[in-house]
């Protein structure tokens, strides 16, 4: 119901409005310029360059470049803000007659809403300047009868560069929620840009620049396999002129994201219409760090003076996701120490009470191979680890693929050599503590934490290990090894921890 509820305001708002097209076709790519809110709404690093080239009626062109940054802002693993700054700058091409410029800074606090919803203030300030050149304006004193125009001769007017600088200001907010693979489902914004409609004559009379209010939305309105569709709307108004612009996201994932540890490539065909201006074609390519988007916009308006007649535009960015502070890493990883401590004490105390400190053991050598076999041996509490298990912290790690249960083959022999060790040890125990990304919510993976500790257990006990001697428990998301910040991260905290004891 909700959807169709949105299509219908989709198609009702494209009939009542009339519009021009944006300075972006692919927007997206150029969040400053719609909604400063957007500088928080993403955790990666974002460097975008955008080009756009525009051919109008009446023989003149104009050129736009612009770079723009966005940074999160992260207090832990928490983002609560975003920064971005962002340089443009607009002109005539070859003729120069026009010129605007324009940096600009912007400021964003996201609020979690839940855990799949989250709501972004943005801030921004610009400093703007344009300028109309004179050089190439000719007057009639400077005209020879069967020669044109001479331009050594004086015009016999004032001539000067006209220019005009002033800070503009705007403010916006965005809803927005995510799935639970973070990918967006749903966004509504509002942004109100230059309220402060500073004065942009040349000549320092009143002239109050337009402020300009900014309706965003778009939602994921199919998705089937690897192919979704997102329709999007964007709305201006500006000096009591409505520009509206609408279309739609077709995505396609190259790959399946369950079969593989990094980020899905995807490619993304976008159309765009502006009502009674133009229509817009483009083509995205996404990968793990880098988007590259190109477009090509035809003109589509009934007044033939001063329309478009095309524009091709280019836009390439780089994205990387913010890694937590090493200082804040260090302590991460020093509370997680501790906890494990506390746990592994817990654990002597209460699931085993005769365990003891573990006595030094000697590995076989089948079982010193695990950490070619994608598990990985790690000493919490011994730096001199030779072949021995000196603490009852030692542990070893089995990792699982995403939202799977199933031991991989690889882990599968190298638990087997577990196996074989314990039955030479008989002295010996094991607790299997599974986790899991930060993808879902908490309750699943409170559940799928335990079924892959309890398939790791089935495996020792079907390689005749007695039940007695094979504990498991689940942490869910709760204590994961690295920052859920990426696939290759989230991938390692997939995983079932073995921590060996002695039984007295």
């Amino acid at each position: 119901m909700t959807r169709t509820l949105l299509l219908l305001f989709f198609l009702l708002s494209a009939l009542c409005s009339a519009a021009q097209s944006p300075l972006f076709t692919q927007y997206q790519l150029a969040p400053t310029n719609v909604n400063p809110a957007w500088v928080a709404a993403s955790p990666d690093w974002w460097v975008i360059a955008h080009y756009r080239h525009q051919n109008f009626n009446g023989g003149y062109t104009f050129q736009s470049s612009q770079l723009t940054v966005t940074r999160p802002l992260l207090q832990g693993k928490r983002r609560y803000g975003g920064v971005g700054i962002s340089v443009l700058d607009d002109n005539t091409g070859e003729s120069g007659w026009y010129r605007f410029q324009r940096i600009g800074a912007s400021l964003a606090h996201d609020i979690e809403l839940s855990r799949q919803q989250r709501l972004s203030l943005g801030f921004q300030t610009h400093y703007q300047i344009k300028r109309i050149s004179t050089e190439n304006i000719r007057t009639g004193s400077q005209f020879r009868p069967g020669q044109g125009f001479d331009p050594t001769i004086g015009s016999g007017e004032n001539m000067n560069d006209l220019q005009a600088g002033y800070f503009s200001l705007g403010t916006g907010v965005l809803w927005y929620a995510v799935d639970r693979h973070k990918s967006t489902t749903f966004y509504a914004g509002i942004s109100w840009l230059d309220f402060n409609r500073p004065n942009e004559s040349f000549f320092g009379d009143a002239q109050p620049l337009p402020s300009t209010l900014s309706l965003q939305s778009g939602f994921r309105a199919y998705q089937k396999n690897r192919f979704s569709i997102f329709p999007e709307l964007l709305l201006l108004h500006q000096a009591g002129v409505s520009i509206l612009n609408v279309g739609s996201r077709f995505s396609y994932e190259l790959r399946n994201t369950l079969a593989a540890n990094t980020a899905t490539p995807q490619v993304d065909f976008v159309t765009r219409y502006t009502l009674n201006r133009s229509l817009a074609l483009a083509l995205q390519w996404r990968q793990l760090n880098y988007t590259l988007g190109v477009s090509f916009d035809t003109g589509a308006s009934s007044h033939r003076a001063n329309s478009l007649q095309n524009a091709f535009e280019v836009a390439l960015a780089w994205h990387q996701p913010v890694s937590p502070k090493n200082k804040s890493k260090r302590k991460h990883r020093k509370k997680r120490k501790s906890r494990r401590r506390a746990h592994s004490q817990k654990n002597i105390s209460v699931a085993i009470p005769q365990l003891t400190s573990l006595p030094p053991v000697s590995f076989t050598d089948s079982v010193g191979g695990i950490s070619s076999m994608n598990a990985v041996i790690v000493p919490l509490s011994s730096d001199d680890f030779r072949g021995r298990i000196e603490t009852s912290t030692l542990n070893l790690f089995v990792e699982f693929s995403f939202n799977q249960t199933s031991v991989r083959a690889e882990s599968q022999s190298s638990l087997q050599a577990i196996a074989r060790f314990l039955r030479q040890n008989p002295n010996l125990a094991v607790t299997l503590t599974g986790h899991t990304d930060n993808i879902g919510n908490q309750e699943d993976n409170q559940q799928l934490s335990l079924a892959r500790a309890g398939a790791v257990r089935q495996l020792l006990l079907n390689n005749q290990i007695a039940p007695y001697r094979v504990l498991i428990e689940g942490k869910g998301e709760r204590e994961p090894l690295y920052p859920n910040t990426d696939e290759v991260l989230r991938a390692k905290n997939r995983r079932v921890e073995i921590s060996f004891s002695t039984l007295r």
